[in-house]
């Protein structure tokens, strides 16, 4: 597994975030903090398509989404492809954090629109 962009987390602890978001697709993972104003990427998970590694993307993943939840236990909302949604959902240890899943049919989610996602989401819900 191969991870970059991961947050600093002495700057980030002082921050209020309202939730997190996992994007999946088959290429890679993005996990985003947003606090109502931004949306942050914290994390691009690629995973190595070499041995067992491949198979177990999404649970490297969860993995890694444990390590957040550790310290900052936020809702979280998953968006990806039916297939990817589907599996994370079977193998995700998070069930009890995971707000709501999204589907994006066309497997290329932009920022802005996660955004306006979470805000709409967000704003129903609170």
């Amino acid at each position: 597994m191969t991870t970059v962009n991961l947050f600093d987390p002495v700057n980030y602890k002082n921050k209020k975030q309202n939730c997190m978001a996992v994007v999946l697709n088959g290429c890679h993972a993005r996990m985003y903090t947003d606090d109502g104003q931004l949306l942050q990427k914290i994390a691009l998970v690629a995973p190595d398509f070499t041995g067992p590694s491949a198979k177990n993307f999404l649970q490297q993943v969860d993995n890694l989404l444990d390590l957040f939840l550790y310290f900052y236990p936020l809702p979280v909302f998953v968006f990806g492809n039916k297939l990817s949604v589907d599996h994370f959902k079977n193998i995700t240890s998070h069930k009890d954090n995971i707000a709501d899943f999204f589907i994006d049919t066309y497997g290329s989610i932009t920022e802005d629109a996660i955004t306006a996602t979470l805000r709409r989401t967000l704003k129903q819900h609170c």
